[in-house]
């Protein structure tokens, strides 16, 4: 497959590499230079979302790794899920939570409800689940 062109799985085209890229480096100039909203709106649709791409196909390329985080998320989980957005947008700040402030994250709790929840499989630091039993 051609680098340029967009990942298929199933009903769900996956933005290529190179659109996730473009979208985040915008996004990180909107956070730097932004308002509160400008900087909410780039964290959550710009950053957070090019990091759950990569991180939803590198889950999908290891489904013993896949099932052991999505059982954290589904008390009734079933082999056809996919690691939800929202899911990981909780686990992304609780990991990345050095990046979004104090007033941020108030004001990306108000809007969308999001709360930082930790996940044993996504340490400190990391936008990408880790199998930590292989550690």
């Amino acid at each position: 497959m051609n680098q340029e062109e967009p990942y298929t799985f199933g009903y769900e085209d996956y933005p290529s590499y190179q659109e996730r890229e473009d979208i985040k480096n915008r996004a990180w100039d909107g956070f730097a230079n932004g308002s509160l909203s400008l900087k909410m709106h780039c964290l959550i649709h710009g950053i957070i979302w090019a990091h759950y791409w990569r991180a939803r196909e590198a889950l999908e390329a290891r489904p013993k790794l896949e099932n052991k985080v999505l059982k954290t998320f589904y008390k009734n989980y079933s082999k056809d899920m996919s690691l939800c957005i929202d899911k990981y947008t909780e686990n992304w700040l609780y990991s990345m939570g050095h990046i979004p402030h104090k007033e941020l994250m108030e004001k990306i709790e108000k809007t969308y409800y999001y709360k930082p929840k930790i996940n044993k499989y996504l340490p400190l630091g990391m936008t990408m689940y880790q199998n930590i039993e292989e550690e």
